[in-house]
């Protein structure tokens, strides 16, 4: 069978983060596409989370997938807090871009396809975050944890950054890079491989991270350099992998 994600267990938390193998949809989303929102044949889509899902559950313990937490991801800092009494509906997912719970058991989603899915956790409480150039300079990863800490104010903190794209790969204007680089900080400054300007997003949220206190680990997959993870920057029309995170 094909493996279809990497997964890891840290304390109460379980970590999945899919790559684009095992599912059913056709190119350019082939072939475990898992957003609804790129144009992909909706059954396909579905039928690729039932099938992740599936194959998660030969090795772990998890909510069906109906139960999953997936966003309407739209690069701005809104966060969203499940509770006993969220309302959610998998046809109209809320707008936001990470979201936050204490509850066991409960999956939380984020989608990606070159920009950062991030996990903080603690042993009683996870996020998952959406983590973009625009998310990072609207704050969501300070905003993230500041929820967590609200409704985990003993909680002590990791992190850990699935697969996303490189500096090396990662061109930017060099005039919305100084300007971002204004707010954000210098180390936001990269080169790509043919040393033309580039956005380094994993030295963002590492920074930010390293700001909060917040022991984390990367791991330092290139979403550009590996054919298997979707990468919006190389394909432009394509999937979506995701992280799914629950405390157990």
């Amino acid at each position: 069978m094909v493996q279809s994600f990497k997964s890891y267990t840290r304390g109460n938390v379980e970590i999945v983060f899919s790559n684009r193998h095992g599912g059913c949809s056709s190119a350019p989303y082939n072939s475990l596409n898992l957003g609804n929102h790129v144009n992909d044949d909706r059954a396909d889509v579905i039928r690729n989370r039932e099938l992740l899902y599936k194959q998660i559950c030969e090795t772990k313990t998890i909510a069906p997938v109906n139960n999953w937490i997936f966003l309407d991801q739209v690069h701005k800092n809104k966060i969203i807090s499940i509770g006993n009494s969220f309302n959610y509906d998998n046809e109209n997912p809320p707008q936001a871009d990470a979201s936050v719970t204490q509850l066991t058991n409960q999956p939380l989603v984020c989608m990606t396809a070159d920009c950062g899915p991030l996990v903080i956790y603690s042993d009683k409480s996870i996020g998952v975050v959406h983590a973009s150039w625009r998310t990072i300079n609207a704050e969501i990863i300070e905003s993230t944890l500041e929820e967590l800490k609200y409704i985990d104010p003993k909680g002590k903190f990791n992190a850990i950054l699935g697969p996303c794209i490189h500096q090396q790969h990662y061109e930017f204007d060099k005039d919305l890079l100084d300007e971002i680089a204004h707010k954000q900080g210098p180390h936001v400054k990269g080169e790509t491989s043919d040393s033309k300007p580039a956005y380094d997003l994993v030295g963002a949220i590492n920074h930010i991270l390293a700001e909060q206190g917040i022991i984390s680990e990367n791991l330092d997959i290139d979403t550009f350099a590996s054919t298997d993870y979707f990468s919006y920057r190389r394909e432009g029309i394509t999937g979506r992998q995701a992280v799914i995170a629950w405390l157990k």
